[in-house]
């Protein structure tokens, strides 16, 4: 969905709003051709693309603060349109529920997915799953006829998850397809929605 000059102009201006509220700096570096053209291209409106951004910032800060931040180092926080997935490795389930705790009673928050497991995590692993990750978002973003900026993508020890808003069936399977492909992937888990889907 593409957006007229006049909301396009918006979001750029929201968006500023957004990273002062956020880094606390007035300096602010301008928006690229590239990044402009990501946010013409985004199904959610202004509106929600400035709460997803304040949702995980207050999770983040919210989640460091538990137990000096130490338990918790290893968790991700993802959000689309008020649906938060948590990725990670922690040391307990004490910690998995206190995580989900806090993104819980963070305002705007529609859904909460647990994607954390109980198990050290090596160094190894961790670098694994950013590459994993990265390779899916590359070939997300160069892949025909698909919006890239609708899905994000997490990794877990070798598992993904996708969180997504897909414009038909068929742009789901190609997201479905390209993670299950790439190498190093154990598993996929689905968590991408229709546009036309009635949570939204």
């Amino acid at each position: 969905m593409i957006k007229s000059t006049t909301e396009m102009t918006k979001t750029i201006l929201y968006l500023m709003i957004v990273q002062i509220t956020l880094t606390g700096c007035t300096a602010l570096l301008p928006l690229s051709v590239v990044t402009t053209t990501m946010l013409m291209s985004d199904e959610r409106s202004i509106g929600a693309i400035i709460d997803d951004r304040m949702i995980a910032s207050r999770i983040s800060t919210e989640i460091s603060k538990k137990g000096n931040g130490h338990m918790f180092l290893s968790i991700s926080v993802t959000v689309l349109e008020g649906r938060v997935l948590l990725t990670g490795s922690v040391a307990s389930q004490q910690c998995i529920d206190e995580a989900l705790k806090v993104a819980w009673s963070v305002k705007g928050v529609q859904e909460v997915i647990n994607g954390m497991t109980i198990e050290l995590k090596s160094i190894k692993n961790t670098a694994n799953d950013t590459l994993i990750a990265n390779s899916i978002n590359s070939r997300l973003l160069i892949e025909k006829n698909f919006i890239s900026t609708n899905y994000r993508v997490s990794a877990n020890n070798n598992v993904v998850f996708l969180l997504g808003i897909a414009q038909n069936q068929e742009e789901m399977d190609k997201a479905l397809i390209i993670a299950s492909n790439t190498k190093g992937v154990s598993k996929v888990v689905n968590y991408i929605i229709m546009k036309t889907d009635p949570r939204r």
